[in-house]
């Protein structure tokens, strides 16, 4: 055969190996190199996502104690015995006896979460306390109500004299006593 046949045939041989071998791996390394970049840009998407939660998670952290109000003046698991506790001790304090308490809004009594609303929402739990004390104590027992971690709102307020002020009493210089009536409102989750 003739020289120029063979190197003809041999070109032709040579150029479809490399579209049959070469150019499929070449296509799959583009493949490859694309979905590598592809890779990158997604973790340097999560890194930033990341950096970002790591950073709010500081934030929150650096504010732990204004966090805990929150939570301690809206709590997720609302009871009533640490509410009728505090309102014992305050009452206590200041000098006001607590004689009944009624709840407005109440769950069942097997239930003890306060179930008024859909979770996740506010639900409000209103309470009128009759109590007996004097004005003194009842200002101060409003003021420590009021500079406590829970939110309670006193929507109306009543009070009557029991005794008025009497020869003994004016003697040892105490202040009248009062039959106080309150309607407060608090909430939780």
């Amino acid at each position: 055969m003739n020289k120029p046949v063979i190197i003809t045939i041999f070109l032709i041989l040579m150029v479809m190996l490399t579209f049959l071998f070469a150019v499929p791996q070449y296509n799959q390394y583009r493949l490859l190199q694309a979905q590598v970049a592809e890779k990158r840009a997604q973790y340097s998407g999560e890194s930033i996502y990341f950096a970002r939660i790591s950073d709010i998670l500081s934030g929150l952290e650096s504010r732990r104690d204004v966090l805990d109000k929150i939570q301690s003046a809206l709590p997720a698991d609302f009871s009533l015995a640490p509410l009728v506790d505090f309102l014992q001790k305050k009452a206590d304090e200041n000098g006001i006896k607590i004689t009944a308490m009624v709840f407005s809004q109440m769950p069942p009594v097997a239930d003890q979460s306060l179930a008024l609303a859909a979770p996740g929402q506010v639900k409000d739990l209103s309470f009128t306390l009759d109590s007996t004390g004097s004005y003194q104590g009842l200002k101060d027992f409003l003021f420590a109500m009021d500079n406590s971690a829970r939110l309670f709102e006193v929507d109306t307020l009543s009070f009557l004299t029991i005794d008025p002020l009497s020869g003994a009493r004016a003697a040892r210089n105490q202040p009248p006593q009062y039959s106080l009536k309150l309607e407060v409102r608090t909430r939780a989750y």
